[in-house]
């Protein structure tokens, strides 16, 4: 395949799902809606199970801002009618011999390259998807250096890269959430947080090596909800007083994928 050519599925099939679908895929269904929608990604294969197209756009394009539980809504994705957000459909491709070897977590969190370029062709031809980027600004969360500079050191490179939130813990009686950085960036960690944010979460303290530290605080607990319990004041606080960063609301310039036409898709 010439280094310039779009990689493109050796053969794709598309049809309807559920249309009641709803909500990305891993986000589970509630009253009224639809069976959740998932993804299988195997060497050499790629399956979308009742995936609405607003989430295979947002899959297909890495936006790693959209937050997976947030029903379809993410202001990192504009435009195209109601349907692309209500009609599941099932697509099953196959992948070149020579496609690199992804895991279904690679593609979830915007890190299959190529694969991703396969889809986005694959919804260019059966869903005439036609899209452009445009710079807006909008709410955002700005990651900076405090004033006394960050408060933890390059990482050594001897550990797996990791940025997750661990398992819940209960330190005398209270319950913490740990926010694990080991061998990874400020970029990566910033990604984390915009899943998990109302917002997108920009990386702007100018660090732009690999680093390791822990933060633990208290979990929120004025706002129900996985995602909330770990992003509320003691994540803003932690930061500010274990790590030297600060986490401040404010506005900034984010590019947007605006869907200019789409149609419902070809027939097999």
């Amino acid at each position: 395949m010439p280094a310039t050519a779009t990689p493109k599925f050796e053969v794709a099939s598309v049809k309807s799902g559920d249309r009641r679908a709803s909500g990305s895929a891993g986000a589970k269904s509630d009253g009224g809606s639809g069976p959740s929608p998932g993804f299988e990604v195997q060497p050499g294969r790629f399956v979308a199970t009742n995936a609405n197209l607003f989430t295979l756009v947002v899959k297909a394009y890495g936006l790693n801002s959209c937050r997976p539980m947030m029903r379809d809504t993410c202001i990192l994705l504009s435009g195209g009618p109601d349907w692309i957000r209500r009609e599941g459909f099932e697509v099953a491709a196959k992948m070149p011999g020579d496609s690199p070897h992804y895991t279904v977590m690679q593609f979830q969190n915007g890190q299959a390259p190529e694969l991703q370029r396969m889809l986005q062709a694959l919804l260019a031809e059966r869903f005439r998807l036609k899209v452009h980027r445009e710079n807006r600004q909008l709410p955002v969360f700005a990651l900076t250096v405090g004033n006394k500079g960050p408060k933890f050191k390059k990482a050594e490179g001897s550990e797996r890269p990791l940025v997750a939130f661990g398992p819940p813990a209960q330190v005398n009686g209270e319950d913490m959430v740990k926010l694990i950085v080991q061998n990874s960036s400020i970029q990566q960690l910033t990604d984390l947080l915009s899943a998990f944010m109302d917002r997108p979460v920009l990386n702007q303290p100018g660090l732009t090596d690999k680093y390791d530290f822990t933060l633990v605080y208290g979990t929120n607990t004025d706002v129900p909800g996985t995602m909330t319990a770990v992003t509320g004041p003691g994540l803003f606080t932690a930061f500010q007083e274990q790590a030297g960063l600060k986490l401040e609301a404010t506005r900034g310039s984010v590019d947007v994928l605006i869907i200019d036409h789409v149609e419902k898709p070809s027939a097999n």
